[in-house]
């Protein structure tokens, strides 16, 4: 549901400043020479920026886009060489605040530049498809399979997607 209060409708460039500021890649680079508690430290930020940009575009606030969204479970279920315990939690939060928006948009075919990129799995079809979405479910449970680090996030993440579009289903 859109947010109606002044506030949000007089910043229009607000998703833009947010991009600015908070979508900066380059923090990859530097998890080798961390110490634990600085990586967790990064860890809990980034997840907590997924968390706010989903809850920005549920709320219509901002013009921060759906396709932020669908570039966050990408690069976590996409790529080979996603950083599991950083990008699943992060693509976590996503599909738990907006995955209806995220799920209508696969019935919807929409298209979208985050899907562009080239990834590991050969997806980078630019559209939003049923197909990628259940994909992203069976990645979501090989990752429950094989890794022991974020399995509570992915188990919970696999049911989300699975209620989301058994819901879209059904009604």
């Amino acid at each position: 549901m859109p947010y109606e209060g002044f506030l949000w409708r007089e910043l229009p460039g607000f998703g833009h400043l947010w991009s600015d500021c908070n979508k900066l890649d380059h923090w990859r680079d530097t998890l080798a020479a961390k110490s634990s508690k600085d990586r967790d430290d990064m860890r809990t930020a980034h997840v907590r920026k997924a968390d706010v940009e989903a809850h920005l575009v549920v709320a219509e606030v901002g013009g921060i886009p759906l396709d932020w969204g669908y570039e966050c479970i990408a690069d976590a279920l996409e790529r080979r060489n996603a950083i599991l315990d950083f990008d699943v939690p992060a693509a976590a939060r996503w599909i738990t605040i907006a995955g209806h928006l995220l799920y209508t948009g696969a019935v919807n075919g929409i298209k979208s530049w985050a899907l562009e990129s080239r990834r590991d799995f050969g997806k980078e079809d630019p559209v939003m498809t049923l197909d990628r979405w259940l994909f992203w479910e069976e990645r979501m449970e090989e990752l429950q399979r094989q890794t022991g680090l974020t399995t509570g996030v992915i188990e919970a993440t696999d049911v989300r997607m699975k209620t989301v579009r058994l819901d879209s289903q059904c009604c």
